[in-house]
């Protein structure tokens, strides 16, 4: 498979991150994977650390309109 032949890809951009207002941070996080899941692509988000696992499912569940989010018991 070539995924530039046989995808759609897409840059949607860089998500603004405040380092002093977090729950600002995940709220645009949130907002962005919503809005890419609910144009039907499949997100894929790279960077950060461990606190962008949570709004990146957090986006693609309420665009899928799941009913609640699985968390993993470690």
């Amino acid at each position: 498979m070539d995924a530039w032949r046989d995808l759609k890809v897409f840059d949607a951009g860089d998500v603004e991150m405040y380092s002093v207002v977090a729950h600002r941070s995940v709220r645009s996080l949130q907002e962005a994977v919503h809005a890419v899941t609910a144009a039907g692509a499949i997100p894929l988000v790279l960077g950060g650390d461990h606190t962008i696992a949570w709004p990146d499912a957090a986006g693609v569940r309420s665009a899928r309109s799941w009913a609640t989010a699985s968390r993993c018991a470690g």
